[in-house]
């Protein structure tokens, strides 16, 4: 699953990204309890653990393999150098996390992001994914837009299951305050950057564009 090739990464392991810090949980967790030696210390032992994960923004999601692509390459086919990703879609929101490097790159609410699903235009060839287009407010500026390309075999059924949780929040807040405090959560500073560099799209807020990571052919 994880012997990758090498490849240009979105940056380096921050110790304070959550695969980390679920790192540092699993070893204070070790060292506080010892060598197990019956059920309820098993018990206490898995209590502490869920504790820690059900605080991850993107716990009890679905994960979905897609990839991202550079804009510096001019292949206009799918390759296995662009860098894998997972994209994962729970109740709340949408995540994307590098896949070779396990770093958490964007963890967008719903209340957050619009996105659109696109087929490709040579539905028939192998080399050719379906995918999402995901836009959501700049981290730098307010008044502009980013904008995610990323292509899965299961963007369909991602479309879907998008459409399903909102749906249902909505059905939930129905007679009440639909704002749950729900923010946008990012990454590291380094690997934030090297993400938004390689991967994203910029708008303005007249809707034009400021630099592209997207390429104009899709198939």
């Amino acid at each position: 699953e994880h012997m990758a090739k090498p490849k240009k990464s979105f940056g380096r392991r921050s110790k304070d990204s959550p695969e980390f810090r679920l790192a540092r949980k699993h070893e204070e967790t070790y060292n506080s309890y010892g060598k197990i030696t019956d059920m309820k210390q098993v018990i206490d032992c898995l209590q502490a653990y869920l504790y820690f994960c059900r605080k991850l923004p993107y716990y009890g999601g679905a994960y979905f393999r897609g990839q991202v692509e550079h804009p510096s390459r001019k292949s206009k086919l799918l390759s296995n150098n662009d860098d894998p990703v997972w994209i994962v879609v729970n109740t709340e929101g949408l995540y994307i996390m590098d896949m070779d490097d396990v770093i958490f790159l964007i963890g967008l609410p719903f209340e957050e992001l619009s996105w659109e699903y696109a087929e490709p235009k040579e539905k028939s060839s192998q080399d050719c994914m379906p995918c999402l287009f995901i836009q959501f407010k700049s981290r730098e500026n307010p008044r502009e837009t980013k904008m995610l390309q990323v292509f899965t075999r299961e963007a369909a059924l991602v479309d879907a299951i998008i459409e399903a949780c909102i749906a249902q929040k909505k059905k939930g807040t129905k007679g009440r305050d639909s704002t749950d405090g729900q923010k946008v959560t990012f990454g590291s500073e380094e690997d934030w950057q090297n993400f938004n560099r390689l991967c994203l799209t910029t708008f303005n807020e007249r809707g034009e564009m400021v630099n592209s990571s997207i390429r104009s052919a899709k198939s």
